[in-house]
């Protein structure tokens, strides 16, 4: 009985004892391997990550608007290469555009004109002026007096002062014992004499203006040549249109 309870009892003593081992060899695999007291430690090397980051380099700024290109070192000149032996410039011929008008002297007439008869401008401006600007002044004057002693007459231009000159009344003159001058005839000359010159410088005027339309002259003119051309262009931001240029 005692022999069966001693055999009996062994299975579980080897279990523990199994069980214990098995603790221990998992314990022993698991803890880090022990460092000696004596024995120094090695340098640790920085790892790629904990180096400090490259700051990357500050871009280049823009150039200044207008762009300019670099200046040239000191004591550079350009110069274009010289022509190839033998080249001949082209010559550059500026036309000028052949005038409106030319005066007709005889002869036959060239390519591009033809013969035409003009008053002569010279001599109507000039006697325009002539009898204008003294009939505006002697009328102005006497427009302002109420156009007295027959001056109504100065309204018609060159033949004005010459009828009134005819058409007037002369003052006469009252002596007294305290003088023995007349005024009145002193204005009847001044009159007269003012009268006599208006009326030649006007006639002088109308004969030079009626002398430039009577007498015309020869001359060559030049032939219609009309040349027009019609561009597309824009007009404003979105706008679409056209020039039309020419000549004539």
């Amino acid at each position: 009985m005692r022999d069966f309870r001693k055999w009996g009892d062994s299975p579980v003593v080897a279990a523990f004892f199994l069980t214990w081992g098995m603790t221990k060899l998992a314990a022993a695999q698991a803890a880090p391997p022990s460092v000696p007291a004596n024995a120094t430690a090695a340098p640790s090397q920085p790892s790629p990550a904990s180096a400090a980051p490259v700051q990357p380099a500050a871009p280049a700024p823009p150039p200044p608007y207008p762009y300019q290109y670099p200046p040239p070192p000191p004591g550079y000149a350009y110069q274009y290469p010289p022509p190839p032996p033998g080249y001949a410039y082209p010559a550059y011929a500026y036309q000028r555009r052949p005038p409106a008008t030319v005066p007709y002297t005889g002869g036959s007439i060239p390519q591009g004109y033809h013969l035409e008869q003009r008053p002569r401008n010279g001599l109507i401006i000039s006697g325009a002026l002539v009898t204008g600007i003294p009939w505006a002044i002697g009328l102005a004057g006497v427009s302002s007096a109420n156009f007295p002693n027959s001056s109504g007459w100065l309204v018609v231009p060159a033949l004005g002062p010459w009828l009134t000159l005819a058409a007037r009344n002369d003052s006469s003159c009252t002596y007294n014992n305290s003088s023995d001058v007349c005024f009145d005839d002193g204005l009847n000359a001044l009159a007269r004499t003012a009268l006599v010159f208006d009326g030649l410088v006007q006639t002088a005027g109308a004969v030079l203006f009626i002398i430039g339309v009577s007498s015309k002259k020869q001359v060559l003119a030049r032939d219609f040549t009309g040349h027009l051309q019609l561009t597309p262009a824009p007009i404003g931001r979105r706008g679409a249109g056209a020039f039309l240029s020419g000549d004539f």
